[in-house]
């Protein structure tokens, strides 16, 4: 049991030190931009790349985890990611920087389905699914503390330190996790493919709500302040509490999963449905609501929340009903690719949208989306009972 837990823990910082190595860009952007070490464009540039290449490497590497053990993909991307890291702190020339961050990206992408991998080795079949559930509130703590020691790190010993410290983590990380996991997963080297996963119906009828919520999840913290400002003449970004509001939240929505989960008898589908349900009504009341910059707040947090229980069914839970056929990597990796498609074509069609029709138009799409997802989610149970 003492190895399990240490396994789990081992893991959990792995991953939760990747977002200190993501987040550290976000946090470093003002100061860059001030110092004029990089110019608006430039910093754009750098995080389209990383939104560009980190589910396309989910997608590859989703695969690849079926045919490696997990300590090496977790072990290798944590060291890859930790040496782009350490260059990108000394600054390079832009084009360095570019080629490093989009390594940061790559690096990073080979760590989710090799940790789910390890989670279903180490508890068994039959405890993969709850205690995948645990282990992806280490996405919101990564959240939060990346955002914490990026901040601390920057005022107090400037901006290449919160690249090079947050490498030599994982430095450490990797090491540590080579030798901490060893092969729990070896009798489960598989060499599925991936015309194999998409020929199953469950795994293509589950890429509709994937697709769908990450439309919904990534577009609150892009337009969450903007919406506040334009509507309510606030700059809510003056309050040092927003830069945390919305991991915060979250992380409310990771640890709120595991009692829910429990709650609907362990069946993912159904909170789904519940995330869903609660984004479809929080939507009603943005558009239809009397609304002020507090209940706005609330309720986009609240859809914050339930989208990120959604994210837990959709990417950690659900995927791991496949490991002992040797699936669950490479169908976390598509349901990832999935979730950042959605949020692509959300972060497309949205800046238009609301500069033609207003704030209320991306609502009402949200309302739309939810709904879909909830008759889309009824269906499926429907046909699985019958």
């Amino acid at each position: 049991m003492r190895n399990k837990r240490l396994i789990f823990a081992m893991c959990y910082i792995s991953y939760t030190l990747t977002y200190v190595a993501r987040l550290n860009l976000t946090m470093a952007a003002s100061p860059l931009k001030k110092e004029g070490m990089l110019s608006s464009a430039q910093i754009g540039v750098l995080g389209s790349v990383f939104f560009a290449v980190y589910p396309v490497g989910r997608l590859i590497n989703g695969a690849l985890s079926e045919h490696f053990p997990a300590r090496n993909m977790i072990a290798g991307g944590l060291l890859l990611g930790a040496l782009a890291n350490i260059f990108f702190g000394f600054l390079p020339p832009f084009t360095a920087l570019t080629v490093l961050w989009g390594v940061n990206a790559y690096a990073q992408s080979m760590l989710w389905s090799s940790v789910l991998k390890t989670v279903g080795a180490v508890y068994g079949e039959s405890n993969a699914q709850r205690m995948s559930a645990y282990m992806v509130t280490s996405v919101a703590s990564g959240n939060i503390a990346g955002i914490i020691i990026a901040m601390l790190l920057i005022r107090s010993f400037g901006v290449s330190a919160a690249f090079i410290l947050p490498g030599v983590l994982l430095v450490i990380s990797a090491t540590a996790a080579f030798f901490i996991i060893g092969n729990p997963d070896k009798f489960n080297v598989c060499a599925s493919s991936g015309v194999r996963t998409l020929k199953n119906k469950n795994v293509r009828f589950m890429l509709i709500p994937a697709v769908f919520h990450g439309v919904i999840k990534d577009n609150i913290s892009l337009w969450m302040a903007v919406y506040v400002a334009d509507e309510f003449g606030i700059n809510i970004e003056k309050f040092a509490f927003y830069l945390l509001l919305i991991p915060i939240a979250g992380l409310a929505g990771r640890f709120l999963y595991p009692p829910l989960y429990k709650l609907l008898q362990y069946n993912e589908n159904f909170v789904s449905l519940v995330g869903f349900s609660l984004c479809a009504f929080l939507s009603l009341l943005l558009i239809f609501a009397a609304i002020t910059p507090f209940a706005a707040i609330i309720y986009l947090s609240g859809i914050y929340i339930s989208v990120s229980l959604i994210n837990t069914s959709v990417l950690s839970v659900f995927p791991m009903q496949f490991y002992s056929n040797g699936m669950s990597g490479t169908i976390s990796g598509l349901m990832d690719f999935s979730t950042y498609l959605g949020a692509g074509i959300g972060s497309v069609i949205y800046g238009g949208m609301i500069g033609t029709f207003g704030y209320k138009s991306m609502f009402i799409s949200w309302l739309c989306i939810s709904v879909i997802s909830v008759l889309t989610l009824m269906y499926y149970k429907y046909k699985i009972t019958n």
